[in-house]
Parts: structure tokens; sequence; C-alpha cells
């Protein structure tokens, strides 16, 4: 009986000093699988410079792993002239020389597409385990746990080539993409493996002296930054967002009409007016919120020799991929159900904090449109004061007429200064009819406000369809309500006085 009981103790106790624990939970850790494809991407491999052997061989072995994973690969071959190709085998500066996109598709219900990506070219003489090897492994990774998925929309992984000559590569896939307004969104992936906090990476190369971080949150629409910045949080990670937080921000105007420059593929995205958001890991010591343009300082190693595998942090690759996987799988069901929200073909998407909710067009229409012109009906027949809330509203409709096809800036631009000229045409009418101080200071409110509250829908994308002209005519809409609540409590009653047998009469 004793020899029965000690045996299995015996195999146990072997079990487990053969397997140990650090082992037995590697088992299930996704940050491993990505972690081997940065040791095979940077050591084995090693320095992945556009038109080299090495380069070939990284595209090689990860169009491998995409038929791996059951997804059609193809690949997208591109010339152009070399800045620099110090190990390219008898290729000089200054040569034409060939790039490859690898592109994995995983197709699904809909045609409606989410593109992953991330570069695998390296600088000369720069191993590239975090940039971007680490990126590499992770979309690789998502690429591979996704796969077993039944999504709405189709997911393309690309692995981008040419990436540190100049964003050629996704420059490249966008200029012969089929159907570009198929693409739902994209999420770009690069330089991950080593940090303690996940920033965005576009910015405005204007405002090198202020928040650059900013704009990337601006050009990136509100609902997927705020899908991952909440997935982020939720797994503990610390994401950089004076932007996008749990409530909205009103941010400067410039950040958004100067030019945008980006750190890699998502910023050409973006400039095509595709939403899309890319994001880095930084060291960043003490919790630092101030940090400026320069990235160098906040990557360790980046374009180094010495930006090697043994340095990535294993964690961040495990992190980051379930992050990106959540936002996915969030967002591939939040914006299908918002598609098909009405039959008048979607709707005013609002995003409050994790959720989003789809206002069909129509309710829209009814609240912004049709209500404060019945109620400026209403006081034009009942008060004297009727020109004050009708001549902003035909001025401001007459505006948004003339800009309504504008282009994106200048419509903008428009916008704004159709509020000003508002305001001031609103101050001087209030200055002529009525003087007293505290009327004034009131409508100064309300204009002020609304101005705000205005201006600041042009700085978040509360709509799914990004058109300046349905930002303007929410601005016109929302500046016509605040001024009909104010003149119908100012001047849309009658004024009564006492008549000299003591009834009020008119």
């Amino acid at each position: 009986m004793l020899k029965s009981t000690t045996t299995p103790v015996a195999l146990l106790i072997f079990t487990l000093l053969i397997v140990s624990p650090a082992d037995a939970y590697a088992q299930d850790r996704s940050g491993d699988d990505c972690y081997a494809h940065v040791v095979h991407l940077s050591k084995d491999i090693g320095c992945r410079v556009t038109g080299s052997h090495s380069n070939e061989m990284a595209g090689n072995y990860i169009s491998q792993r995409f038929i791996e994973y059951g997804l059609n690969v193809r690949m997208q071959e591109f010339g152009f002239e070399s800045r620099f190709c110090d190990d390219c085998e008898e290729i000089s500066n200054g040569k034409n020389i060939t790039g490859k996109n690898i592109i994995g598709i995983l197709e699904g219900k809909s045609k409606k597409k989410i593109i992953i990506g991330a570069h695998y070219d390296t600088v000369p003489n720069a191993p590239g385990a975090n940039d971007n090897a680490a990126g590499v492994g992770v979309l690789l990774g998502l690429a591979k746990s996704l796969s077993n998925k039944n999504l709405n929309h189709t997911l393309v992984f690309i692995a981008f080539d040419g990436e540190e000559h100049g964003l050629i590569g996704s420059s490249y896939y966008l200029e012969n993409v089929e159907n570009p307004e198929t693409i739902e969104f994209m999420i770009n992936i690069d330089s991950v493996g080593r940090g303690n906090i996940l920033v965005p990476m576009v910015w405005n190369h204007e405002s090198s002296h202020k928040d650059f971080f900013q704009s990337g949150y601006l050009q990136s629409p509100l609902w997927l930054t705020s899908t991952i910045y909440k997935e982020a949080k939720a797994e503990g990670l610390s994401v950089y967002s004076n932007i996008v937080k749990d409530q909205l921000q009103l941010v400067l105007f410039d950040q958004i009409t100067n030019p945008v420059y980006s750190m890699s593929d998502s910023g050409v995205f973006l400039e095509n007016n595709i939403p899309s958001a890319g994001y880095v890991m930084y060291k960043i010591q003490n919790g630092s919120n101030n940090m400026k343009l320069n990235y160098a300082h906040y990557i360790p190693d980046i374009h180094t020799k010495n930006d090697t595998y043994d340095k990535i942090e294993v964690q961040n690759l495990e992190i980051v991929e379930k992050i990106i996987t959540n936002s996915i799988l969030t967002l591939d069901k939040e914006r299908e159900a918002m598609t098909h929200s009405s039959s008048y073909g979607g709707g005013l998407l609002v995003g409050l904090n994790k959720n989003l909710f789809s206002i069909p067009w129509w309710a829209v229409f009814l609240s912004f449109s049709l209500m404060p012109l019945l109620i400026s009906i209403t006081i034009f027949i009942k008060s004297r004061y009727y020109f004050i809330v009708i001549a902003p509203s035909f001025i401001s409709l007459a505006l948004l007429v003339l800009i309504k096809d504008s282009e994106p800036f200048s419509a903008i631009t428009t916008g704004i200064k159709t509020n000003l000229v508002i305001f001031i045409i609103f101050l001087i009418l209030i200055s002529v009819m009525e003087t007293r101080r505290y009327k004034m200071t009131l409508l100064f409110t309300f204009s002020i406000v609304s101005y705000l509250i205005g201006s600041m829908m042009f700085f978040v994308d509360l709509c799914p369809i990004n058109t300046p002209a349905v930002k303007i005519y929410l601005i016109v809409s929302l500046y016509i309500i605040s001024q009909v609540i104010y003149s119908y409590f100012s001047f849309g009653k009658k004024r009564t006085r006492k008549h000299p047998s003591g009834a009020n009469q008119l």
C-alpha cells in the first residue's frame, strides 16, 4: 500500500523538477511566441535594410508564418531610389532597389477591412530588435490569435518594407490598393518591445515646442483612440493621453491645421483620410507628462547596433498584443453595428467613456434642424425682437451652404470665422437694442459657451464620416439653439406695465 502511494508522488516531484513553474507559465504566454519571432528576425537574420539579402530572408519568414496561420498571402514589390544601403550586396547609395510588402489576408463576413501593420526593415548596422522586430512579432502573434475568430471585418496584416527610407512601403500600398473606401481603420505597431508607457506616433512637426503627442490623438478618431486607451488601461499599462481620457477636452486649433509628420506608417493612412492609430512604447522616468520631440531619448538604443533581442521586455509584447486583440474584437462588433444601426446608412457616432452610441441621421436632422427652426418661428410670431433670432439663423445657414463642399482645413477655418462673425453681429445688435449690463453679460456668456462647444466638435471626431460639412452644420445648429434659448428668455416675453386700476396691462 505504501509503495503504491509513493510512486505517484515521486512521479509528480520528478515532473515538477523537469517542468519548472516558469516554463509552465511560459507555455500560456502569447508574448513568448512574439519574442521567438523577435529573436529570429534580429539575431538569426540580423540587420534588414530594404534591398538586402537579409531583408529578403525576413520577408520570406513572415510570409511563411502567415501561410501557417491560414492567411491568404501575397507579395507587393515596389522600386525606389535608396538613401542608404550600406549592407546591401552590390548596391550603392542612389541606386534603384526593390522593396516588398508582405500581406496576409483573413477574410471576414464583409468586404470592410481592418489593417494591422508593422514595418520589418531596419536602418544600416542595426539588428532592429525593438525597431521593429518587436512590432512584427506582435503582428504575427495577432495573425495567429485572430485567425480562428469569426469576424465581421476582413483583417489585412501587412509587414511594410521601406519604412526607414521614408514610409515608402505603406505609401505604395495605399497608392495601389483597390477600393480604399472599404478600409475601416488601421492600427500600426512600432518599437513596442521596451518601455513603460504607450504613446501615439503622429505629431505636428511645426509644434515641437508643444506637447507633440496631442495631434496624434487629434488626427486619429476618438472612437479608435479611446478604445485602445480603455483596453490599455484595463491591462494596467500607462497611456500618454492628454487628450483622450474619460472625458473630452478642448485643444488648440493650430495643432490640427498645421501639417502632420509621422514617425511610422500610420501617418500615411491619416494623410489619406483613413482612420488610423499608431503606437510606440517609451521609457519614461517618474511618469513624466512633458515629453518633447526627441523620440530617441525615450526609445533606448533605437537605430543603433545596441538594439538587440536580449533587451526586449517580453511582457510588453504580450500586453500590446492583448490590447490590440481586444480593441479589434470590440471595434469589429461596434463598427459593424453602427453601419447597420439605421436604414439611412448609419448615424452620428457619440463616444461616452468606453461606450459608443449611434444616433440615426433622421434623429440628428430633427434635433439639430427642425426643432431650432420651429422654436425660431414661434419666437418670430410672439416676439417684437424676432429679427435678433432670425437674422443669425439665416446668416449661419447661408454661410453653411457656401462652405459645405470646402476642403477640410479650409472648412474648419471658415466655420470658426463664421462663429466669430455671428458672435460679433449679436454683440452689435444687443448693444443697440438693450443697454443693461447684465443682459449684455448674459449674451456674452451664451455666445462664448456656444462658440467653445461648437469649436470643440472640430477637435474630437464624433462623426463616423469625417466630413467637415457635418461638423460645421452641428456647430451652426448649436449656436442657433443657444441664441434661441437666450432670446426666448430675454426678449420673448412680452413686457408688462401696471395699469392705474392695478391690473397688469400690455
